[in-house]
């Protein structure tokens, strides 16, 4: 019996651990009450993405409708949207893939060139959408449930 239980226990925590893992995609349609307030938090990494290609979105603002800032390029760390799938969860790496809770993900339809990437001017219009990825903590729960009434029926 206590064989079952040790092994119960450590099923949960084993468990428990792994589901900590994963995150969901919150994403936000127009209007955008807080956009300007997560543009200038400097506590967040801003992405900027157009058609396939993304910037870091460096000092931006807004002012009368309109974002303000300027363009860089990405570094390596921050592509992991490129394998987000925003119907389903997503799992990440805790040593390594942390950072992904700073950002913030505005998607545009407007066609800018090379030229607006030291002076980006962005109608606040232009932005179909924000994204954020937040810790899944559903799944978390559900699984842990589900271990912890396996650990009672073994018991039993």
């Amino acid at each position: 019996m206590r064989f079952l239980t040790t092994i119960s226990i450590n099923l949960i925590v084993f468990l428990a651990a792994g589901c900590s893992s994963y995150y969901h995609v919150n994403q936000s349609k127009a209007p955008y009450g807080n956009l300007n307030a997560l543009l200038t938090d400097s506590n967040h990494f801003h992405i900027l993405h157009y058609s396939g290609s993304a910037w870091n979105l460096r000092d931006g603002v807004i002012l009368n409708d309109t974002i303000y800032g300027w363009l860089a390029g990405l570094p390596v760390n921050r592509r992991s949207y490129r394998t987000t799938n925003t119907k389903h969860k997503n799992r990440y790496r805790p040593n390594m893939d942390n950072h992904i809770f700073d950002e913030v993900h505005l998607y545009t339809n407007k066609i800018f060139d090379e030229k607006d990437v030291d002076d980006l001017k962005l109608p606040i219009q232009s932005i179909q959408y924000v994204e954020r990825y937040e810790r899944d903590k559903e799944i978390y729960l559900v699984l842990l449930g589900v271990n912890i009434l396996l650990t009672i029926l073994l018991l039993l």
